[in-house]
């Protein structure tokens, strides 16, 4: 990000910060439905979208992340990389659990 104007950093800030929210919340309800859909028949007890939350914020904790790739790189790119992450990944988990849950059980 050192290749980046004073502007596009406060693009690249205002769009992280702008994705938090929805972010977690994707991630937390995704979690939740997988929970529901895998955990709870099992005998595990129902989660709120708060645990649910509460509890891949400690997985991601735990979560070892590649480094992103160094050299130049632009604002879209950024902010692309960023919504890839934080929404693709999570519905691409979903639409793969409800596979598994289609077929298998």
């Amino acid at each position: 990000m050192n290749n980046l104007s004073t502007e596009q950093k406060a693009v690249v800030i205002a769009a992280a910060v702008a994705l938090i929210a929805p972010h977690l919340l994707l991630e937390g309800w995704v979690g939740l439905t997988l929970w529901t859909w895998f955990a709870v028949p099992l005998g595990a007890p129902p989660m709120k979208l708060g645990h649910a939350m509460g509890l891949l914020i400690i997985v991601g904790l735990a979560k070892v992340c590649p480094p992103t790739r160094q050299g130049a790189r632009d604002v879209a790119e950024i902010v692309g990389e960023m919504l890839g992450v934080g929404f693709v990944a999570p519905l691409m988990a979903l639409v793969l659990g409800w596979i598994v849950k289609a077929v298998l059980l």
